[in-house]
This record gives structure tokens, sequence and C-alpha cells, in this order.
């Protein structure tokens, strides 16, 4: 009998269990259990852990501000009319030009996503697929071959501007990332992130890298080029397409083998595209009005859109080159155009070369000059205004006497008893002197002044009747604005530089009345002055000046929309025969008039 039988004779079945003991093997089962139902819960609890740290984090570490304002931008000057005058380097010395999405190659914008994100548009700001292949791919290399980082990610990194590479800025990274994504839109944050990316030197953002590499908007990228551009932002110093194209070339083929993968390209495209070859031309920063753009920043250094009329400026720049020409070698010209209605500085040229290296640097318009007899318009104004004298009146031209000076006219005679208006049409000196003696000093300056002339201090008083012949220094800029009073018929109003100073024309103060500019019209009008080229065309005030020695040529005047002042000399003060108002400036201030 085959069984199994103990001691006391009772039978034991037999228990076969292959593996060993079955107590363990129930163990382990349950251990198996336990552990998979940890896991569900884990997997489940583990989001609503994550969203409750995430919101409790964002409560205590807001979103930096710096994230969504972007990096210091290039100050820059705009026309009148939006056309850029001039862009400065930023505080961080980088070029930037800000372009709405909509203003960028389509086909960069996807390429830049194939490249460095591919699933942009479905993660949250993290994408956790990416980081379990980075952690796969450093793993099984034993060396960091790929960060996971997201556009998202980068652009935090890139406003930050302070992060270190290390696993707590990593997990920052990702949190203002999740922040992020909540503030923006996808297309913002590809706006954004596209507008502030490195790209090539100092050139940050896709319209200033594709002004730089190619000389046109990053809107009309070819495709070549804009899938060499989308590589660029790993490591634009490694990536230089100018000081290392080879590098650039083989970024590129990287580029377009991830829009092979993503559809984006075939690869015959692609083929077609990486033999494209590029020409590289940097985009020339144009000189538009340098000496009124620097006016222009020191009195607003963020800069913003001026009064500038280019079209206007390029017709007085035309203007003072035609007429340099005839003048002699070395000369200096200073030339300026105030809107009478706004007090808006249209056109100004401070130089007649903006190349010299010394004179070049120097704005005629703004420099202190002997405006000669272009002050005696007012002189007579403030005769006018105390009821002492009319057009009409007799003045004394004969020799008189001053403190031991014995002044003289500009012709060297006397033509005894004169009218006010042959005295200042024929810018006789002494009948000047004496009506502005007439007038009294203190109120001939006071009516100088009010009307926009500016003096250097005590200047004006220690030059006493003398001011009649320019005696006290002040500057073109303020003298043509002067001009505009008289154009406003009495109506003062400062010169400005920015749009948004002309938007609500000012009221304006008035310093004379109508009756006393309506006798200076007439007595210095095309209409009534014989010199005057074409009379029966367009009418225009003016007057000239012609400091001592032959240093300084001016012709001034105003029209029913514009002032406008010509200074013609030399920087140096060296004087020439040829520096008199009426023959070397009054042909270009008659020009800028008649050519309207």
């Amino acid at each position: 009998m085959d069984s199994n039988v103990d001691n006391a004779g009772a039978s034991i079945p037999a228990v076969h269990c292959k593996g060993g003991d079955p107590s363990v093997a129930a163990k382990a089962s349950g251990f198996l259990r336990r552990w998979l139902r940890r896991a569900l819960i884990g997997a489940l609890v583990a989001p609503i852990v994550a969203v409750i740290a995430f919101f409790g984090l964002d409560a205590l570490f807001p979103l930096p501000g710096e994230l969504l304002a972007g990096p210091p931008m290039n100050p820059s000057l705009f026309a009148r009319d939006v056309s850029p005058v001039q862009v400065l380097l930023a505080s961080d010395e980088q070029w930037r030009k800000p372009v709405a999405l909509h203003e960028i190659s389509q086909t960069l914008i996807e390429a830049t996503i194939a490249v460095e994100d591919q699933r942009f548009r479905q993660h949250v700001g993290v994408d956790p697929l990416a980081i379990l292949r980075a952690v796969k791919q450093n793993a099984l290399s034993g060396r960091t071959l790929s960060g996971a980082s997201t556009l998202t990610m980068q652009l935090v990194k890139m406003q930050s501007r302070h992060l270190k590479r290390n696993l707590a800025n990593k997990l920052n990274e990702a949190f203002r990332a999740l922040q992020l994504e909540r503030e923006l839109s996808k297309d913002q944050i590809l706006e954004l992130y596209l507008n502030v990316a490195p790209y090539v030197g100092n050139h940050r953002g896709i319209e200033s890298a594709s002004l730089a590499l190619f000389a046109k908007h990053a809107a009309d990228l070819s495709q070549a080029e804009a899938y060499l551009l989308a590589g660029l932002p790993q490591s634009p110093t490694f990536y230089n397409p100018n000081r290392r194209p080879k590098n650039a070339l083989a970024r590129r083929e990287m580029v377009l083998a991830a829009a092979v993968q993503t559809g984006q390209l075939d690869e015959e495209e692609a083929r077609r595209i990486s033999n494209t070859r590029l020409t590289f031309e940097d985009s020339p920063r144009s000189i538009v009005a340098p000496h009124f753009a620097r006016l222009a920043f020191n009195a607003r250094p963020a800069g913003g859109r001026t009064t500038l009329d280019t079209a206007l400026q390029q017709r007085c720049e035309q203007i003072v080159q035609e007429h340099s020409a005839r003048l002699p070698e070395g000369n200096d010209i200073a030339l300026i155009v105030i809107e009478l209605e706004t007090g808006a500085v249209r056109a100004l040229i401070g130089s007649a070369d903006v190349l010299d290296p010394i004179d070049g640097q120097v704005n005629g318009a703004t420099a202190w000059r002997s405006p000669g007899s272009a002050l005696k318009p007012f002189l007579y104004a403030a005769a006018f205004e105390a009821g002492l004298a009319t057009p009409k009146t007799q003045i004394d031209d004969s020799p008189m006497e001053l403190a031991g000076w014995t002044p003289g006219n500009f012709e060297g005679d006397f033509s005894g008893s004169v009218s006010a208006t042959d005295a200042l049409r024929r810018s006789l000196n002494i009948p000047a002197m004496r009506i502005a003696r007439l007038a009294g000093l203190t109120r001939t300056i006071g009516v100088l002044e009010s009307s926009g002339v500016r003096f250097r201090p005590g200047t004006a008083q220690a030059a006493g009747l003398a001011l009649a012949t320019g005696a006290a220094e002040v500057r073109l800029i303020d003298l043509t604005n002067a001009y505009a009073t008289l154009g406003r018929n009495g109506t003062f109003k400062p010169w400005v530089l920015f749009e948004d100073q002309t938007d609500t024309p000012l009221a304006g103060n008035r310093v004379l009345s109508e009756k006393t500019c309506d006798h200076l019209h007439g007595m210095l009008s095309t209409r009534k002055r014989f010199e005057a080229a074409r009379q029966n065309a367009h009418h225009f005030c003016w007057k000239t000046g012609t400091s001592s020695g032959f240093r300084d040529a001016w012709s001034l005047g105003h029209d029913d929309q514009y002032a406008v002042g010509i200074w013609v000399g030399n920087f140096s003060g060296t004087g020439h025969p040829a520096f008199v108002g009426s023959q070397a400036a009054t042909p270009m201030l008659t020009d800028v008039f008649l050519g309207q």
C-alpha cells in the first residue's frame, strides 16, 4: 500500500507546491496587490496634490512682472508718419525691434516649434513626455543629452536673465512656465519668445536678426533663411552664421530634420532647402536728421513719435546741399522749420556736413551766435506796442555816439530822416538804435524774450542799444520761434519735438497785438519789398542779419504755415565776405518757402 502514515497511523494528503513554500507566494501576491493599490491611489492623488501645491506656491510667489514686461527696449525715435528716425542701443547694449506675431514668417514659427518644442501647442508649460524622454536618454548615455525645456521654460529663463543651470532653477523655470501659460495664450508666448530670443551677436528678437543677417523683415524671410534662423537661439555664438557658417548650416540640417519629423516638410523639400545658397547682407542703419534726433533724445531719453516731417526734412537737406556747394569751402549751415499752429519743429539741420568729424558734431540750430540785424523787427515792435511809433514815423538816420562808440550803418552812409518802414527794410542800424532807445531797453528786451528769443544771462542788458547790431548772442531755434510768434499774429508757443505735445494745440500767450504784427507784416512782406524773388507766387515775410566781421549770415521769416530760420557761417568763428545774410542765407529761405 502506497501511502504516507504518521506514528499514530493517520493519513496525511500529499501537497506538491512547485517553487517552494505556499506562504511565501501568498505574501508576495498580497504585497503586489497592496503596491498596485497604493500606486493607483498615488496616481490619482498626485495630480490633486500637485494642483493644490501649485496654487499654494502661486499665492506665495506670484508671477514676476519682468516675465511679462520683457527686457529693456531700444530707445527709438519715429517721425510724425511713424517712419524710423533713429534707434539707440538698449541699456544692456542689445538691438531689438519687436514685431507682432503676424509680422513674422509662418515658416520660421513652425520651424522654431519643430526644433525646440514639438508638443508646444499641447502641453501647459511643462511637457512630462519630454521629461521622461530626457531622463531615459541621459540615463542611457551617462551624460546630459537633453534638457526637456519647453519654449515657455526657455522664455522664462531668457526673461529672468539671472538663472544658473541647476536643478533648483529648472524647477523654478517649470513653475514659472506653468504660471506664464495661465496668463498668456500660446500665440502671445510665441510672440514674446520670438521677440526676445538671442539670434546673432547683440541682436535680440527675430526682426532685428532678420535685418542684421538678410536686410529684410521677418515677414519676408525665404524658407532657407527661416530654417537657418530658427536654429540659432540654442547657441547664438556657436552657430553665428557670420563667424561659423559651417556650424550654422549644420544646425539648419537639424532644424530641417525636425521639420520632416513633424510633417512640416517632406524629404524632397528639405533637400531643396538644404541646397539653397544663402547671401548675408546687413541692413544699414540710416542717418535721419541726426541733430534733430540728438536734441529729441536729450529732451526725452526713451524716445517716441517726434514732430519731424521726413519729406520736408529731405527737401530742406537737398536745398542746403545745393547752396552749400556755391558757398566758400568749409561753410556751415543750420536750418529750422517750425509749424505755426502747433509749435512743432518739422525740419532741423544742424550742419551742412554731418559726416565731418568735427563740424558735423555741432548743432548750429542750438549754437550761440551773433544775430546781426535779425532782432530789429522786435525793436520796432516794442515801440509800436508802447504807441510811440508807427510804420510811417520818421526816424533820424545821422551819426550818433554811445559812450565813446560811434556806430554806423552796414553800407557806411547815412540817409537823414527815414520812415520806420524804410529803415527796417534797409536794415539801418542808427534808426533801429534810436527806436530802441525811444521804447526803452527794458521794454525792448521784454518784447524779445516774450516772443521767444533767449539770451545768455545778463548779455542783453550788457549789450544795450547795440542789440540792434547783434551784440548779444542767440540761438537759431529760439529766434526762429520768435518769428513764428509774429506769424501767429503775436501769440507765443514754445517749440516742441514730440507729437504728443501737439495733439492738443496750446492756447498760447498773446505777447504782441495784432496791430503791431500787421505793421511788421506790411514792412517785411514780399508783397511790398522789391528784392523778393517771384513776388506774384507764394508770399512770405522775412528779415536778414549779418554779424560784424562777416562771421554769421542769417535769414528768418514766416508765411501762413511755417516759420523758417537759416544760419550760414563757420563754426570756428572765421568770417568771410560771402557770409552776408541777403546773399548767403536768403536764397535758401526763398527756396524753402517757394518750394512748398
